[in-house]
């Protein structure tokens, strides 16, 4: 495991609960395997996201069409919000603030965390 902050203070949460006793082995090799674990995980995630051929590219393109439609249909209510501006001067919405809103699935709305 490459983040060591991380580790030690995972080596010291499996410490203070006692984690470490019900198989009798050291923290230290405890939190090493359950960062490890992480690694794995992650790297089994970014595989089956390739699998099914999302990435972030792919992410980008779909979030920019999805904010070039709020966009264009918004229009009317955006001049309401804003009647003393410009249709220019009014912020439009990117992918950028989209992201954590939408999951990997056409249009799926997700709670920002």
């Amino acid at each position: 495991m490459e983040n060591l902050k991380f580790k030690l203070e995972l080596e010291r949460l499996i410490n203070s609960h006692s984690m470490e006793n019900g198989s009798d082995t050291p923290d230290f090799i405890l939190a090493d395997f359950l960062g490890t674990c992480l690694e794995a995980f992650d790297k089994a995630v970014q595989g089956r996201e390739q699998w099914y051929g999302r990435n972030d590219e792919n992410d980008n393109k779909r979030l920019q069409r999805i904010a070039d439609e709020m966009n264009y249909n918004n229009i009317c209510a955006r001049a309401t919000l804003f009647p003393d501006k410009e249709i220019s001067e009014i912020p439009l919405v990117t992918a950028e603030d989209l992201k954590g809103y939408y999951g990997t699935r056409k249009n799926e709305l997700l709670p920002k965390l």
